[in-house]
Parts: C-alpha cells; sequence; structure tokens
C-alpha cells in the first residue's frame, strides 16, 4: 500500500494523502494520530503533516518486528510484543519500545511477561506506569 485518504469532519470531505514513504507493508503497519501529525509506526516508520500533506522519515524501531501492538499515550508511542517474521515460524518479541515525538528516538522500555502477537492495545485511562 502507498497510499492512504483523510476525511476532514469541518470540510465533510475525503482527501487523497501523499504517497507514503518507501510505502507501507500490507503485513503490519499501525497509525498514530497526535495534533496534526499522523505516524505510521511500519518497518520503515514515518509522520505525515496533516496541514501540508507530506510525509517525512523518521527513524524505525529498534527491533523489526510483525503483528505487534501499539498505543499512543501522552507525547509518546509504544510498541508492545510481535514476533519476528511475517509468518508462524517467527520467534516472539517480548520487548517494548518507545518512541518519543518530540526528541524523534526509539528506546527500549521493558520486557512482557506473555507472549504478545496479533493482539490489540488500548490506552484505559491516563495514567500510566510501564515500570
Amino acid at each position: 500500500m502507498t497510499s492512504c485518504i483523510r476525511f476532514d469532519s469541518r470540510e465533510g470531505r475525503w482527501y487523497s494523502l501523499n504517497e507514503t514513504p518507501g510505502g507501507l507493508s500490507t503485513a503490519t503497519f499501525e497509525f498514530m494520530s497526535y495534533e496534526s501529525s499522523l505516524f505510521s509506526i511500519a518497518e520503515d516508520c514515518s509522520r505525515l503533516d496533516i496541514r501540508t500533506n507530506r510525509w517525512e522519515a523518521i527513524p524505525s524501531m529498534l527491533s523489526k518486528r510483525f503483528d505487534y501492538s501499539a498505543a499512543i499515550i501522552a507525547d509518546d508511542i509504544y510498541v508492545f510484543g510481535g514476533a519476528s517474521k511475517e509468518d508462524k515460524d517467527g520467534e516472539y518479541i517480548n520487548s517494548v519500545e518507545c518512541y518519543n515525538i518530540f526528541n524523534n528516538q526509539w528506546t527500549a522500555v521493558d520486557s512482557l511477561e506473555v507472549e504478545v502477537w496479533g493482539g490489540g492495545a488500548a490506552v484505559i485511562t491516563d495514567d500510566f506506569n510501564l515500570n
């Protein structure tokens, strides 16, 4: 996939977004919105400024992973678990990574005690502590 569309509720119209840098793998990617940005978290990560409709590359995750879960919490994007390959022969990845939107950097945060592969993630409250 190399393109996507967005709906502007203020204007009641759909708009085509510019092509993502490097395209998107159909295997695994997550979109996260933050203020006027749309983050594409995939093998090649990128950020779209919706005001200018321009994509820019951002650093890749520390571990190449597929079928992971992701959630945005405050000013950070967290990626949980996944597998090392697209198929079921891949090893489970039990690490948690965090992308800080302001310093444009991924860091390893913690590890999971359970295997998380192909799941989902959601924030229930703002009170979140990974330690």
